[in-house]
């Protein structure tokens, strides 16, 4: 992603080499922390990186830049959500003991 300041927008429209580093890196953020907690790290860093990038880019640099990464981290979420979704490991503990648990007598049966 490449700043115009002349042009007052981002070169390509923010698409290039720039912004697939970016969703490789919001991907395996996403994978590594989950949905939820990954994307409050990412908008964290943004609000940190929005402090450090404001006087070089000027406020128009840095809304463009906001824009973009916010669309790339809506549109990894959703993917990660569903690859969460379809990740239906049981919860439920294997057997662990010394014997199995012996069937129900015949006056609990149904």
């Amino acid at each position: 992603m490449q700043w115009q300041p002349k042009l007052r927008r981002l070169f390509a429209d923010g698409f290039g080499f720039g912004l697939g580093h970016t969703r490789r890196a919001l991907a395996r953020l996403l994978h590594l922390h989950g949905p939820l907690a990954g994307t409050d790290v990412a908008r964290g860093v943004l609000l940190a990186w929005r402090a450090a990038a404001l006087d070089p880019l000027g406020p128009d640099g840095v809304y463009a830049v906001e824009r973009l990464l916010e669309r790339e981290l809506a549109r990894a979420t959703v993917q990660a959500t569903a690859r969460f979704a379809t990740d239906a490991t049981s919860a439920t503990l294997p057997f662990a003991g010394r014997f199995p648990r012996p069937p129900p007598t015949d006056r609990l049966r149904n």
